[in-house]
């Protein structure tokens, strides 16, 4: 699991860094700080118990993805470092700094994103988000078009590779704002029988005006022999499917690399997230 080059709003970067893009790094120095603030905090991993206090912790992760966000931000210089009393301690650039842990929005299938709220040294709330482009794009505000076209279309470029990305933003909260909002979050926590529902409502009114501040894109190599046992498999006459969340460009790019998808041979791409729509499309 590899973390390749990012977009920062405005640029595509990666680990080799030429002339022109330093100039631009310079210009967009808050995002980018951002952005790697949110790759170091926004999770649910933990420092392996072993490492945790070492330079640089090993983690442990529920997804490849967050192992290799964390790893990303960490060769970066926002190194996450551990958690402790609600808190999460973050080495940036060489500064320990402490965020209040306050609330985990997290992942599921229906939200294809997740959002953690934190306190940081000033007294400042803020929301850092990741998930699904049209879900973060959905709610973001005072973006422009030029931004949302420049993103949308390095977005492509990487679904178009094979890559997995995910979409990053950023939210001040009003302190007033917050304390309604928390108490409402307080007592969701506390009801047992209807917490999922009410979490999911909570959830809505405070992702919303969203500042974007990046995107990334992770390769997911394939397995070896995976290539030679599709083929193996289609050979012997046995119907191979393959399940996938990535968006349709990067499932296309997975199924011709392992060879599910022949060259040359008739697809057809049904797209429809319509039941009845499929339905009736398959029945063509």
């Amino acid at each position: 699991m590899r973390h390749k080059p990012a977009t920062h709003c405005t640029t595509i970067v990666s680990y080799a860094v030429n002339l022109l893009q330093v100039e631009l790094l310079k210009k967009n120095a808050d995002k980018i700080c951002e952005f790697l603030t949110a790759c170091a905090i926004c999770h649910t991993a933990s420092p392996d118990k072993n490492t945790a206090f070492s330079e640089r912790p090993l983690y442990h992760a529920t997804s490849p993805d967050e192992h290799a966000l964390l790893k990303f931000a960490s060769d970066a210089g926002f190194i996450f470092k551990r958690r402790s009393s609600g808190k999460i301690i973050v080495d940036m650039l060489g500064t320990i700094s402490e965020f209040e842990l306050m609330a985990i929005l997290e992942f599921n299938s229906d939200r294809k994103r997740m959002s953690v709220i934190v306190r940081d040294s000033k007294g400042t709330y803020k929301l850092y988000i990741k998930g699904a482009d049209q879900m973060i794009f959905d709610r973001l505000i005072d973006v422009s078009q030029k931004e949302m076209k420049r993103t949308s279309g390095h977005l492509q470029q990487f679904a178009y590779q094979g890559y997995r990305t995910l979409c990053f933003a950023v939210k001040i909260i009003n302190n007033d704002i917050f304390a309604k909002w928390y108490e409402k979050y307080n007592n969701t926590i506390a009801d047992v029988k209807n917490r999922r529902e009410k979490l999911a409502q909570l959830a809505e009114e405070i992702e919303k005006d969203l500042c974007l501040i990046g995107v990334s894109a992770i390769e997911d190599r394939l397995q070896k022999d995976v290539p030679e046992t599709v083929a193996r498999l289609l050979l012997a006459g046995i119907r191979v499917w393959v399940l996938t969340g990535d968006k349709l460009e990067t499932a296309v790019n997975i199924g011709n690399s392992c060879h599910l998808l022949q060259a040359g041979a008739p697809m057809v791409v049904l797209s429809s997230t319509d039941a009845s729509v499929v339905k009736e499309e398959l029945s063509k």
